[in-house]
């Protein structure tokens, strides 16, 4: 089983809910040696096509991307433990996640998402539908957490004060154990097989400012809206 960890906007290891839990259920599976972690952030074209999106915004998400991928980089050379293949740290691709995930299912794929609720726009909010409808028809358990004071399906605010102290006062999660993203080679092969026979790009987010990002990612050949992207020119 992969344990999918869908990086949205809160880009660190420690005190991250979905990271934290998924290490812990790929640990504590019937038969641990199958299960591992696969952590994933998206470009998606739909979004970037948005008129409240810049190239900025892209390039700054790349920059603390880069820096995630570094974190993970270090804490595995701090505990002497080194990944078996680069590409396991830091996946990313280039697609929009309710058809990305419905090509996965249709390939085989078999995985249970994890991420933090959304706290964004109207696209952002359509498209977490669209996931939430492709998770189930595909039987995809998809697990989610709160990342900030936002009560989903708050009827009034009279409670709301009770749900912002109750999240703040919950222990800080520590930097869950990341031995699980030493993923098993067929696994890790079957994801990109997988995204090579959907046409979606894929590669590892570097995790030094001297590697160079794919040609795909570069903000010239991202969907932007022209008059966003000329505001740069």
């Amino acid at each position: 089983m992969m344990h999918v960890v869908w990086f949205k906007r809160c880009l660190r290891l420690l005190d991250h809910a979905p990271l934290h839990h998924a290490v812990q259920a790929a640990r504590q599976a019937t038969d641990a040696s199958k299960d591992s972690v696969l952590l994933l952030v998206l470009l998606e074209p739909e979004l970037i096509n948005q008129p409240d999106c810049a190239p900025q915004h892209i390039e700054f998400a790349k920059e603390c991307w880069q820096s995630l991928a570094q974190d993970i980089a270090d804490l595995h050379q701090s505990h002497e433990h080194q990944l078996q293949n680069e590409r396991n740290t830091l996946v990313m691709c280039l697609a929009d996640a309710p058809l990305l995930f419905d090509g996965w299912a249709k390939q085989g794929l078999k995985w249970t998402l994890y991420s933090h609720e959304e706290t964004g726009n109207w696209a952002s909010f359509m498209r977490d539908k669209a996931v939430a409808k492709v998770c189930r028809k595909h039987n995809v358990l998809w697990r989610q957490w709160p990342s900030n004071g936002v009560v989903r399906a708050l009827k009034h605010r009279d409670d709301w004060a009770k749900h912002w102290i109750d999240r703040i006062s919950q222990d800080i999660l520590p930097i869950p154990p990341l031995e699980k993203l030493d993923m098993p080679t067929a696994m890790l092969e079957a994801v990109f097989a997988a995204n090579r026979a959907l046409n979606v790009p894929a590669a590892c987010v570097p995790n030094q400012p001297s590697t160079p990002w794919p040609a795909w990612a570069h903000i010239a050949n991202l969907p932007f809206k022209p008059s966003l992207y000329g505001l740069l020119q």
